[in-house]
């Protein structure tokens, strides 16, 4: 969940940042208050996020993959966001995520590994 609001906070920051910088005007400060103080609304955003990068055609490594699955089961675990995004079936994504990462395809080395050896002389 960490990573999800994480996520959020960026989000609303630079919807902050991007709304100050075309002249509108805010009653917060700056983005950081603006972010703390609208975090819920962009959490739904940073979970559409969240499962385009979990998306095969996405780039990144894969220990990111893992982190990005489990903060969605931890999503997934949390009543209260579940409450606040019920239009989004991460049950289904996280079986989509478990069956490519079964379908992966695992280099097997043909040649023996050279190993050197020293000598005491």
């Amino acid at each position: 969940m960490f990573l999800l609001r994480l996520f959020a906070r960026e989000f609303a920051a630079v919807f902050y940042e991007a709304g100050r910088s075309t002249g509108l005007t805010s009653k917060y400060k700056n983005a950081r208050s603006y972010a703390r103080a609208n975090l819920e609304k962009f959490i739904p955003k940073a979970v559409d996020y969240c499962i385009d990068m979990l998306k095969p055609t996405s780039n990144i490594t894969d220990e990111a993959r893992m982190q990005i699955y489990e903060a969605l089961q931890e999503r997934h675990n949390d009543p209260e966001l579940v409450s606040i995004l019920s239009n989004i079936d991460v049950k289904k994504l996280l079986a989509i995520a478990d069956m490519k990462e079964k379908q992966k395809v695992i280099k097997i080395r043909t040649e023996p590994v050279k190993k050197t050896v020293l000598h005491n002389g």
